[in-house]
């Protein structure tokens, strides 16, 4: 029995491999026969398998960002801030505006008037006692008045319309530290006329000539000549005067730099407030000069011209002057005739604003005031 079954399974396996490729009758032992020669072999296509994608390339940054980011740090603690645009034309000129303003208002509560008027022998000064604000003035009659300010009412210089304090024929007018007005009288005395139940007129001083008054907080600073001896003198309290700044012509303070400038025979030299030397700022024959902000314009040579924060210095007007008064936007000047000009910061628009030569030009909030002759008192004013 065992014998018949593996007959029958031989059988069939004989029968399985006649019918398989190659196997056939036909083709003998040759088991590619049934794709002929020289037939492509069946080809394998192997399973697909996941890939990585195609590299791409890193983004190229935008000029810009290649520019803003160069000097950048490479240090991650730090925050990585891009680099201040350069400014517009309206956003400097707004900060130039600011500028003078801020320098304005230092000059005014640290050296009690506007710096230009000491250099000039100014005849007016604003003042506030805490009740009411004033002008006091050198009126034509040689004597120190003064004058309500009053919303709506035009200010008026009339020695008829103001109220007479003092019979001097001041100039070099300020406000103290102690809320006091300071003035020369004469041309050569040293006076404070005191405010409230115990004020009164007090002589702190006498020089040979007093020409020029200003102070740096409590300490006053006088341009004269006292026993023969010319320059800056400095007094503090009732002491007596200490000279600190020999041979000067001309002074003003510089209140951002807390500096004396003086003009001297180098030029325009500038002191530290006890009169040390710091540095010649301009070398040569400078005749006038003024602050606007940052810039220093100055005349020499027959020209003005204006010194910026950068060093860099620029022809404004070709003109003498013998003094010069930054305010706001503008520019005042006395020509070499003793003439009055006004003109903006940067020259355009220069104009004469006097009726014949001017003496004390003194600048004020609102407006410009000045003598018609020298030793006298307020003539004219005109607005900005």
């Amino acid at each position: 029995m065992r014998r018949i079954m593996r007959a029958a399974a031989c059988a069939a396996l004989l029968c399985a491999c006649a019918l398989l490729p190659g196997c056939g009758g036909d083709g003998g032992d040759d088991p590619l026969a049934d794709y002929g020669i020289g037939a492509e072999l069946p080809r394998i296509t192997p399973a697909p398998t996941e890939s990585a994608p195609p590299a791409t390339a890193a983004p190229t940054p935008s000029p810009t960002a290649q520019v803003d980011w160069a000097e950048l740090p490479l240090d991650d603690a730090r925050s990585q801030q891009r680099p201040t645009r350069k400014p517009s034309a309206a956003s400097r000129a707004a900060a130039l505006d600011e500028q003078v303003h801020e320098r304005q208002a230092s000059e005014l509560d640290n050296t009690g008037n506007l710096q230009p008027n000491v250099i000039s022998g100014g005849v007016a000064c604003e003042f506030d006692d805490g009740q009411a604000q004033y002008v006091y003035f050198t009126a034509t009659d040689g004597q120190l008045y003064r004058t309500a300010l009053e919303p709506g009412k035009e200010l008026s210089f009339d020695s008829a319309q103001a109220q007479r304090v003092a019979p001097d024929n001041a100039s070099g007018l300020m406000t103290t530290l102690q809320g006091d007005l300071a003035y020369i009288s004469g041309g050569r005395q040293l006076v404070v006329l005191r405010e409230g139940a115990a004020g009164g007129r007090e002589v702190l001083c006498e020089f040979d000539e007093l020409t020029q008054l200003t102070r740096w907080d409590d300490t006053l600073l006088a341009l004269g000549t006292r026993d023969g001896v010319s320059g800056i003198f400095a007094l503090v309290g009732e002491g007596m005067p200490e000279l600190i700044v020999p041979a000067a012509m001309g002074m003003q303070l510089d209140v951002v730099n807390r500096r004396i400038l003086a003009l001297d025979d180098a030029g325009l030299t500038a002191y530290s407030l006890t009169g040390d030397l710091v540095l010649t700022m301009i070398a040569g024959d400078v005749t006038a000069f003024s602050y606007s902000g940052a810039e220093l314009y100055y005349a020499a040579s027959g020209a003005i011209y204006r010194l910026d924060a950068l060093g860099c210095v620029e022809c404004v007007l070709e003109t003498e002057a013998s003094w010069l008064g930054c305010h706001g936007p503008q520019l005042y000047y006395l020509d070499g005739e003793g003439i009055l000009h006004r003109s903006w910061l940067d020259g355009e628009d220069d104009e004469v604003i006097s009726d014949g030569a001017a003496y004390n030009p003194t600048l004020l909030s609102d407006r410009i005031v000045y003598c018609s002759e020298p030793g006298g008192g307020v003539t004219a004013s005109v607005e900005y």
